[in-house]
C-alpha cells in the first residue's frame, strides 16, 4: 500500500476542491485519471458555483454528490439536475462541451472524476446518461453500508455503462467497525476518505487521504470514527495517457487537434448557454 494527500485548492468564496489524481506520485488508478473532491462548501446567494462551458475528449466524466445539487448542460442538448446519490455519466469520446452550476444556497459536496476511455473507444460518439439513486445497487458487508456507483464488485453490478472493467463504491461505517477487503488480481485499486478517520494495516488516514494498492492486495481496515470513503479501481491500460487541461488521449496529436478545435470554436456549443460563458483555451507556459 502507498498513500498520497489530495492537494487542496480554493476556487473562491470558500469553495474548496481536493484533487487526488493525477498526482506526481500516481497519474492513474486503473482507468481513473482525475479525482476531485468538491467541498463541503456553504454556497450563499450570489456565490453559487459556476463552471462555464468547456470541452472534453477521450474520457467519461462521473459526478456523484453527497449534498447540494448541480445543473448540467451539454452540447447534446441535455439539461439535467443532479441530486445526492444520483449519477451523471457523460462520455466525451471525440468531443463534447458542457457547463455546471449549483442550484440553491446550501452545502455542496461530492466527487467528480474522469475515467479514460480505451484506445479503441476514444473516437466514439459523445453521450450522456443519468441514473437515479434507486437504480444503484446497495449492500451491507461486515456492518459497512456500500453503494455500487459504477462497474462490478463481487456479485453486484451497476447499471452505469462503462467502457472497461472497473468498480466504484461509496461506503459508510461507524466507529470501531473492522473488515478486510481483497482486490482483484487484474485491477489497480484505491481508497479515498471523504469524512472521518480510518486505519489501514496500522496506517492512520483521514479526509483527503488516498491509499492505493497493488493488484491482488488485501487490506485490513478499522474505523477510528464514523467514516465515509470511496473504493475504486480497474484494469490498467497497456498504453499511457496524455493529459492537458480537459483533454485526455493515448496520442499527443489528439491533444493538439483538440486544442486547435477549441481555439477555432469548432466544438459544438453547450445547450442554453450564452456564448460569453465560455472558458478560453489556457495560455501555455
Amino acid at each position: 500500500m502507498k498513500t498520497l494527500k489530495a492537494k487542496e485548492k480554493d476556487l473562491g468564496d470558500g469553495f474548496k476542491v481536493r484533487r487526488a489524481l493525477p498526482s506526481s506520485n500516481k497519474q492513474m488508478i486503473g482507468p481513473f485519471i482525475f479525482w476531485d473532491h468538491m467541498g463541503p462548501a456553504d454556497l450563499k446567494t450570489g456565490q453559487e458555483m459556476l463552471v462555464r462551458q468547456h470541452p472534453h475528449i477521450g474520457i467519461s466524466t462521473l459526478t456523484y454528490l453527497f449534498s447540494g445539487s448541480i445543473l448540467h448542460r451539454d452540447s447534446l442538448n441535455n439539461e439535467c439536475l443532479i441530486k445526492p446519490g444520483e449519477v451523471n455519466w457523460m462520455t466525451a469520446g471525440r468531443g463534447i462541451t458542457h457547463s455546471e452550476r449549483s442550484q440553491k444556497p446550501g452545502i455542496l459536496e461530492g466527487i467528480q472524476l474522469w475515467v479514460a476511455l480505451p484506445k479503441e473507444d476514444e473516437h466514439t460518439s459523445a453521450s450522456f446518461e443519468h441514473y437515479d439513486a434507486a437504480e444503484l445497487p446497495k449492500f451491507e458487508r461486515n456492518a459497512i453500508q456500500h453503494t455500487l456507483v459504477a462497474g462490478d464488485y463481487e456479485s453486484h453490478h451497476s447499471p452505469v455503462h462503462t467502457f472497461s472493467p472497473l468498480f466504484y463504491l461509496q461506503a459508510h461505517c461507524i466507529k470501531d467497525t473492522q473488515t478486510r477487503y481483497s482486490f482483484d488480481p487484474e485491477h489497480e485499486s484505491a481508497l479515498y476518505i471523504t469524512e472521518g478517520h480510518l486505519t489501514i494495516d496500522d496506517i492512520k488516514l483521514g479526509m483527503g487521504d488516498l491509499a492505493f494498492f497493488a493488484p491482488g492486495e488485501q487490506i485490513n481496515l478499522k474505523a477510528q470514527a464514523n467514516s465515509n470513503f470511496m473504493l475504486f479501481g480497474g484494469k490498467a491500460f497497456p498504453e499511457p495517457r496524455y493529459i492537458w487541461w480537459n483533454f485526455v488521449a493515448s496520442e499527443q496529436d489528439m491533444i493538439e487537434q483538440a486544442k486547435q478545435r477549441w481555439q477555432n470554436d469548432a466544438f459544438d456549443k453547450t445547450f442554453n448557454e450564452p456564448e460569453e460563458l465560455r472558458i478560453p483555451l489556457p495560455t501555455e507556459k
